[in-house]
């Protein structure tokens, strides 16, 4: 490394172990920031009869690390080993969070401060100019989603591992990893909604009295901590995993609120209804290679149930009454929250008549309509058929 060389934005970049592809590690896509560190437990251990006190590691060293991004093609999920897919979400009902494992994670780094490679050739990778932090046995333990004012969508995520190890990239080959993939196309992220709350027409506060909501959300947060159980046997390094079902996950909103609705809040007692959100989550505009492909997503919160509300009139918000209103959803293996991408009519495409018009368009409708909007309006039909068999 140069003497005045360090370490800055796109000379460092996260990979994971490939999903599908033994040996390869990918991309995770439109990250904006990377922490880690690790604790370690000590326990003062004093013995009668003896001024000498020990205090020895009585556990594995936790090393935590933490990222965000913003969503583009739920391509990042998919690699969490995430249930995304239209098959595994829309028809085989599996909620979010079912069938995570642990796996590996690499933050690669070029050693003397350059850009890193948007493709390398091996010689590169082999070098020694490559640096690796190797997360060895990860596992996801919160999951944070926030839709910002402007449309784009931010995930946060906290991963828990097994060990960390510094290597260069040579070194990881002998762990198994041999290729790095890299993206094989310039992603953005999807920056417009369309969103409907229960069916459209019931609001939150029906029968309870309170203001309507319905089509005036201005924010939207969703957060989970995954619990788990950790499988101790004796002498081992490594143990397993498992997912403690329910897991009690938290939605918080805040809205423009317009006319009152009549009710009595003790109605509640008798009334505690569950309340559904759908996004569909799309592009306004096309890609750089003129194509809008399926690269959108869709998501269902379902059964949220309300936990508070508050109202305020204040200048800070435009002198507009607004409302806080938060949520408690349990996420079981049968139901909870679903995220979908949205399905695709393999090598379907419409193209203007006028050539010099760059406005290709692949159809996403297995029917073969829909366009933009019209795609984003098909996957709110698909997330109400699963809203109403699940």
């Amino acid at each position: 490394m140069g003497e005045n060389a360090i370490l800055r934005y796109n000379s460092a970049r996260l990979f994971a172990q490939s999903r599908t592809a033994p040996e390869t590690i990918n991309p995770i896509s439109l990250v904006t920031n990377f922490e880690f560190g690790f604790n370690i437990s000590r326990e003062t251990v004093k013995s009668v009869g003896y001024s000498e006190i020990l205090r020895p590691i009585v556990s594995n060293q936790r090393p935590y690390f933490s990222f965000s991004y913003f969503l583009s093609d739920m391509d990042n999920e998919k690699l969490f080993r995430m249930p995304v897919t239209s098959e595994q979400a829309l028809q085989d009902f599996i909620p979010i969070f079912t069938g995570l494992e642990t796996m590996d994670f690499f933050f690669l780094s070029a050693e003397n401060g350059s850009d890193m490679p948007h493709n390398a050739d091996d010689a590169y990778l082999r070098s020694n100019e490559l640096s690796a932090c190797v997360f060895t046995g990860a596992f996801l333990s919160s999951y944070s989603m926030e839709i910002l004012g402007s449309g784009l969508i931010k995930i946060n995520t906290s991963w828990d591992a097994e060990n960390v190890a510094f290597k260069n990239f040579l070194d990881i080959s002998d762990d198994g990893y041999k290729f790095v993939d890299y993206d094989r196309e310039d992603l953005e992220p999807t920056d417009r909604q369309i969103f409907q709350l229960n069916d459209g027409v019931e609001d939150i506060n029906l029968g309870v009295g309170g203001f309507e909501t319905q089509g005036r959300m201005q924010n939207f947060n969703f957060s989970a901590n995954i619990p788990t159980k950790t499988l101790y046997d004796f002498g081992q390094y490594s143990h397993k995993k498992d997912i403690k079902f329910p897991i009690e996950s938290s939605i918080s909103i805040t809205a423009f609120v317009s006319k009152q609705m009549r009710g009595s809040l003790d109605n509640i007692i008798c009334s505690d209804k569950g309340v559904d959100f759908l996004f569909s989550n799309f592009r306004g505009r096309s890609c750089e290679d003129d194509l809008v492909r399926d690269d959108k997503s869709g998501f269902l919160f379902k059964d949220a149930k309300i936990r508070s509300q508050r109202y305020s009139l204040n200048t800070e918000r435009g002198n507009y009454f607004t409302a806080d209103l938060e949520f408690t959803i349990y996420i079981t293996k049968e139901k909870g929250v679903y995220f979908s991408q949205h399905k695709t009519k393999e090598g379907a495409t419409i193209a203007p008549e006028d050539t010099q018009m760059v406005n290709k368009i692949l159809l996403e409708s297995p029917e073969a309509g829909g366009i933009l909007e019209e795609v984003a309006i098909e996957m709110i039909r698909n997330l109400r058929k699963l809203r109403d068999q699940v």
